[in-house]
């Protein structure tokens, strides 16, 4: 036999009881507010993770979980991008340039935002101060913070924000965008932003910012190293100076 249940009657002074913060998928339908009104206007913890700062050599990092979004080696003093987590990254000192380095890992969806990074390896010969792995398919996009200026200065061979590739289907792009300052300095043979000595810069967008790019001897401002070749390049937004 069928039971029949009385009607719900809303109290007139309904109160959230949830212990932690309801979502779209975790809605406690039993809450008198949160069953009647949404989630978004429960009233319990909000357990979302909040990022912490990390110091990672000369770098502070916030954004992502250090061992599985990103890496430091301190020996090689070289900050590894693994994964497509929001990370903005900064010069512990903003007033020092650091000889610790940035490496995004092949085919990896990076979103970088620089907000006061300042490296220079300009002294050393075949050494990056930014590098996207040759050939990644991986989109890699970073921010410029507003308000910061960040400068990368590479050695002879390397490109000051290097990403080597010949543009194909399936190359990963490159986006420079926000409202920040960016400084990128190749080293002999190498181009401001793109490919390193004999490399190609393809596939590369800025969209946003002040973008200084300085190719060293035989190199481009934005395009390809000494002995290579520069593709599918677009300024679509910032002010751009080569």
């Amino acid at each position: 036999h069928a039971t029949n249940c009385p009607a719900y009657i809303a109290p007139e002074n309904p109160q959230c009881f949830c212990a932690e913060k309801c979502t779209d998928d975790t809605l406690n339908i039993w809450c008198d507010v949160c069953g009647v009104q949404g989630g978004s206007a429960c009233q319990g913890e909000d357990t979302a993770v909040v990022y912490e700062e990390q110091t990672t050599g000369d770098f502070t990092v916030t954004g992502g979980t250090y061992g599985q979004d990103y890496t430091y080696d301190n020996e090689a003093g070289l900050l590894t991008i693994q994964s497509s987590k929001e990370i903005t990254i900064a010069n512990t000192n903003q007033n020092t340039p650091t000889e610790d380095r940035i490496f995004v890992e092949a085919n990896v969806n990076a979103n970088i935002t620089l907000a006061g990074v300042n490296i220079d390896v300009s002294s050393q010969r075949d050494t990056t101060a930014f590098k996207i792995a040759d050939n990644s398919t991986g989109n890699v996009t970073i921010t410029l913070a507003d308000g910061k200026t960040n400068t990368l200065k590479s050695g002879t061979y390397c490109a000051g924000l290097q990403k080597n590739g010949e543009y194909s289907e399936i190359l990963g792009k490159l986006t420079i965008t926000g409202t920040g300052t960016l400084t990128a300095t190749g080293g002999d043979y190498g181009a401001g932003i793109g490919g390193g000595k004999s490399g190609s810069g393809s596939n590369i967008e800025i969209s946003g910012g002040t973008v200084t790019a300085t190719g060293g001897e035989g190199g481009a401002g934005i395009g390809g190293g000494w002995c290579g070749s520069g593709s599918d390049i677009k300024i679509s937004g910032g002010k751009v100076t080569e």
